[in-house]
């Protein structure tokens, strides 16, 4: 028998008083008991028996709390009732829904299942919870609760909780367009044995991860793995080969390639395919076309060797930033897998995961090392600081330079601290938020677009909108007043740097919201005389783009009615 602990008393170990248990447990049965090697630990497989309740306290001379109990009866429940039958078929088809996303609950419930009544709707419930990740608290609800239809309700919110949670993971394993793409290009490719089809071209902002997903591409197919760019590459001789009168003369990269990996089916990753140069020696996105294309590469001639070379076996993958610089029949033969940037706790559980042990071993402080200090750490809190302050890159590159470039200056001061024993900081090496800017400067962004809002209350005529930026966006206030109520002209006055189309953006909303206004408004009304200023804050940085419309007309209909 056993009574699960309280909060305050999980760390204890002697049980001396009922202030640290429930005062409903569970009688159980040691259904199985499995010893670990060299009898270091065992492991009981418990089965529940009935509940059980604290009836006395005994003395215990200062030693374990003894008690006496009862079991508690399970109270009789109306066959006819709608709510219970309501309730378990819920319970019954919510178990079906997570056993089809999450296949790990199969097994535990096709065991329990064979065992169990699962018409009575007591046991229906507390097998319910059971198979849920909900905490102690939740649980030991569901234990104590002798209503029928109360504990059936609980258990469905467990079930409920746990279906939406099966359903996120799903979405995460299953619904990744990108993942899936490529998964399916690796199934094909494996069952064929060969690549057939369009090029993959993986489309991305800076350090997303794209010559990553190569490289596991080609460890997946158990491939070698090239990797040239061609970012302002201007001369087809780099690709096709240079002909052999030609001094320094020398085969083509693809050629190369095959030498270099002794490989006749690596995977060449063709690094920035949307910066090609063009110049009077020749197009080499034209060179590109018989190299990409699976239905020409079969007989590819270098003009090095001058003798046909067969490269379908070869799998060609394609990076990029963007695709409007690539050329449409080049652009033809590829099909484009887009790789969205990192949001805040992405980055944050990429840094942890990968960066800062990485960066670690990089520097010489790899846990285990000789002169690591133990309390050598990076906190979470300064992780999610570097990202808000220090890198808004939609990649992470940026990231892990900053978090080597720490880890470097914390290799420096361990240095010194072993040459300077008394040094009164060298077992202090937890890095946080507030020393940040002793190993990686002053914050580069500061200012409340990215960490705070610059009104605790928007007044009128003020309105925040959405920006596009090269590090994914940022809130933007549009900032309206007058200048003049009486004998005005009614004109508007726009000023932060805003380009041709923002221009005409604002006067367009202008005309709008007075067209607007004048369906609401007296016709005497002050503001159509009123001389208006419009201001986007951060006037320093270039705005353009016609997407602020919406926002421009709400600040000016918030001026105008003062709401």
């Amino acid at each position: 028998m056993g009574f699960t602990g309280m909060e305050a008393q999980k760390d204890e170990d002697l049980v001396t008083d009922l202030t640290g248990i429930h005062h409903v447990g569970s009688y159980a049965r040691i259904d199985n008991l499995i010893n670990f090697e060299n009898n270091s630990a065992s492991q009981l497989l418990l089965v529940g028996q009935r509940r059980i309740t604290i009836d006395d306290v005994h003395d215990s001379d200062n030693g374990p709390l003894r008690v006496s109990i009862s079991a508690i009866e399970t109270p009789l429940f109306d066959k006819k009732n709608q709510m219970i039958k309501a309730y378990s078929n819920e319970i019954v088809a919510a178990l079906r829904e997570i056993v089809k996303m999450n296949p790990l609950f199969k097994e535990h419930m096709q065991y329990y299942s064979q065992r169990i009544d699962i018409h009575n709707p007591y046991i229906l419930a507390d097998f319910a919870a059971s198979v849920t990740t909900g905490d102690g608290e939740e649980l030991q609800s569901v234990l104590e609760e002798l209503d029928c239809e109360s504990r059936l309700k609980k258990a469905l919110e467990l079930l409920t909780k746990e279906m939406e949670l099966s359903r996120v993971q799903q979405s995460i394993k299953e619904q990744v367009e990108e993942k899936q793409r490529i998964l399916e290009f690796i199934a094909v490719s494996k069952l064929l044995g060969k690549v057939q089809g369009r090029i993959i071209c993986l489309v991305g902002p800076p350090g997303v991860g794209k010559t990553s997903i190569g490289k596991s591409i080609a460890r997946s197919l158990n491939r070698e793995f090239y990797r040239f760019s061609v970012g302002g590459l201007s001369d087809v001789a780099e690709i096709k080969g240079h002909r052999r009168t030609y001094i320094g003369a020398m085969p083509g990269k693809v050629i190369q390639c095959l030498k270099t990996t002794q490989s006749s089916n690596p995977l060449i990753l063709i690094d920035e395919i949307d910066k090609l140069g063009r110049g009077y020696q020749g197009d080499p996105a034209s060179a590109l076309l018989e190299l990409l294309d699976p239905s020409q590469n079969t007989s590819f001639v270098d003009h090095y060797l001058d003798v046909p070379v067969d490269l379908s076996r070869v799998l060609f993958v394609c990076t990029a930033n963007v695709t409007d610089t690539i050329p449409g029949p080049l652009l033809d033969r590829m099909e484009l897998i887009r790789l969205s940037g990192y949001d805040g706790p992405e980055k944050v559980a990429i840094a942890n995961q990968y960066l800062v042990p990485k960066a670690l071993e990089k520097s010489g402080l790899k846990e285990g090392s000789e002169h690591v200090p133990p309390t050598l750490s990076l906190t979470e809190g300064s992780i999610e600081d570097l990202v808000k302050r220090y890198c808004r890159e939609a990649g992470v590159r940026n990231l892990e330079q900053h978090i080597e470039k720490i880890f470097r200056k914390v290799a420096l001061e361990v240095v010194e601290n072993l040459a300077n024993p008394s040094h009164e900081d060298q077992h202090n090496f937890t890095i946080s938020p507030d020393k940040l800017h002793k190993y990686v400067g002053q914050p580069r962004f500061t200012s409340y677009v990215y960490l705070e809002r610059m009104y605790d209350k928007l007044q009128p005529g003020v309105v925040m909108g959405l920006a596009w930026t090269a590090m994914g966006g940022s809130s933007l206030y549009i900032e309206t007043t007058t200048v003049q109520t009486k004998g005005g002209k009614g004109s508007l006055v726009t000023t932060g740097q805003m380009g041709s189309v923002m221009e005409e953006s604002t006067k367009i909303a202008h005309t709008f919201a007075r067209h607007k206004l004048e369906q609401v408004l007296e016709p005497d009304n002050a503001f159509f005389e009123a001389d208006l200023h419009l201001h986007v804050p951060e006037g320093a940085t270039p705005k353009d783009g016609p997407s602020a419309g919406c926002t421009m007309v709400t600040a000016l209909l918030s001026l105008a009615l003062d709401k």
